[in-house]
């Protein structure tokens, strides 16, 4: 099961995948927050593949995405680190993550980022 998924326009959509916390029910929503940590690399390398496309979701910002050899890639700032998320377009499903804090990885979207000019800006 996948927690996200890109629509035939290329869009990202977010799916429901949460899970039944008994302690929300009970109207107590401030206790997720509570016991929040700062997720690290190391720790979400160590996290199955339900819980890392959870983690994007819920703290994940979405910051580039590219197509290449039949997959999107989905670019996710998590913190102090990153995460390629890599949904393949033919079955509509992710099918793996690639995380790294290396900014060396984030050459191939480089190209898509455009810098607007702004007025009295000079060109040296």
């Amino acid at each position: 099961m996948s927690c996200f998924s890109v629509s035939r326009n290329n869009e990202v959509v977010y799916d429901t995948c949460s899970r039944n916390f008994p302690f929300l029910s009970l109207g107590f929503g401030f206790a997720h927050s509570i016991f929040r940590f700062k997720m690290t690399l190391d720790h979400f390398n160590k996290l199955d593949d339900i819980k890392q496309e959870e983690i994007l979701i819920e703290e994940g910002v979405l910051i580039a995405d590219r197509v290449y050899r039949g997959f999107k890639i989905l670019l996710f700032q998590v913190n102090k680190f990153y995460v390629e998320a890599y949904y393949n377009l033919y079955y509509n499903v992710v099918q793996g993550v690639h995380s790294f804090e290396n900014t060396d990885h984030l050459d191939p979207y480089l190209k898509k980022i455009s810098i607007p000019s702004f007025p009295g800006l000079q060109k040296s």
